[in-house]
């Protein structure tokens, strides 16, 4: 069953990460165990619900997802799902100016327990005029909060290698 939450809010971007918490808790919800969520299934739901809001973009832009099938507990699962909504929206909000094509990319996998994440898209990456703001110091604090490792590289767009520790 599909959430139902009718937000009106006026920047999208904010629906965005209000949905990716709600979706967390639907997840846990609608199962037995109200501990662990499919962590495939939950992005793969969050980017159909970017697809059908952002319609527009997703005419322009292709998305990869490989994603194994892995449990990720709630206390992981709230800001790991907050964090990919962030770096998401910035590469929908600031990745291809002008109407420019691209891709954006997801891929995660669990070895024995660590979860592994390149994310990234091939835009213009980082430009001279950036200066951090409010979407760094959340992507920053969500690191934080999952005990992360982070890479951030400014080539060929903007990609992100996180690594972190199952609790």
């Amino acid at each position: 069953m599909r959430p139902c939450y009718n937000i009106s809010l006026s920047a999208p971007f904010v629906k965005n990460k209000i949905y990716a918490m709600a979706l967390v808790h639907d997840k846990l919800y609608s199962k037995y165990d109200l501990n662990n969520i499919n962590i495939k299934h939950y992005i793969e739901e969050l980017f159909i619900y970017y697809k059908n809001n952002e319609q527009e973009f997703f005419y322009k832009h292709e998305v990869a997802l490989n994603i194994s099938d892995v449990m990720m507990n709630i206390n992981q699962a709230i800001p790991f799902g907050l964090l990919i909504n962030e770096i998401v929206s910035n590469s929908i909000k600031h990745a291809f100016p002008d109407n420019r094509e691209g891709f954006i990319y997801l891929y995660l996998k669990k070895d024995d327990d660590v979860f592994k994440v390149d994310l990234g898209d091939d835009g213009v990456g980082l430009t001279k005029d950036f200066s951090s703001g409010f979407g760094t110091e959340l992507i920053n604090a969500l690191i934080y909060q999952l005990d992360a490792k982070i890479e951030v590289i400014n080539e060929n767009g903007l990609k992100y290698k996180i690594e972190f520790k199952q609790r």
